[in-house]
């Protein structure tokens, strides 16, 4: 019966919840989330929906990357529903790409998941921009994130296969 209670959705927020603790716990341990601690983070919530989004169709249901966008909107004091409405184009993207992406090597993964955070990122810094934000003269540094995030891929797929690999069975 215990059994029954641990879905595919639970291994998802699980993993979810993981990823905002430790882009708090980076966010503190960088100083917070300006200067350099903003360009040298990792973007472990997109990170996390691309894995979800690659091992199944039609995944992740869209309230869970609504849900943490705006709670990322909260954590990061950006206007709210920013995230939200990035992580769910991010999802959308991923899921129109869905049999792509899994036919990659994961190499090639790597570059689509950089690909797919560099249009995360320009939609971000898009809707900051026309909301009237100053983005300032270094604001292509907010690609350095992507480029982190894809190259820590292979790693994260592995560990994340690991610990929730019977998900995939439900």
């Amino acid at each position: 019966m215990q059994q029954d209670l641990v879905t595919p959705t639970f291994h998802l927020i699980l993993s979810m919840v993981v990823g905002l603790f430790l882009y708090l716990v980076a966010t503190r341990l960088s100083g917070g989330s300006e200067g350099l601690g903003a360009w040298l983070r990792v973007e472990w919530i997109p990170l996390l929906l691309f894995f979800w989004a690659r091992q199944r169709p039609n995944w992740p249901p869209l309230w869970i990357p609504w849900l943490f966008g705006l709670f990322l909107d909260v954590l990061r004091g950006e206007p709210l529903g920013l995230n939200a409405l990035c992580f769910l184009t991010f999802t959308w993207l991923l899921s129109t790409r869905h049999e792509w992406v899994r036919s990659l090597s994961l190499f090639e993964q790597c570059m689509a998941l950089f690909l797919f955070l560099c249009a995360y990122i320009a939609l971000t810094l898009g809707v900051l921009l026309v909301t009237g934000h100053n983005l300032g003269a270094w604001w292509w540094l907010s690609l350095l994130p992507a480029l982190i995030t894809a190259a820590l891929w292979p790693l994260t797929s592995v560990l994340l296969l690991f610990v929730h690999g019977r998900a995939f069975n439900a």
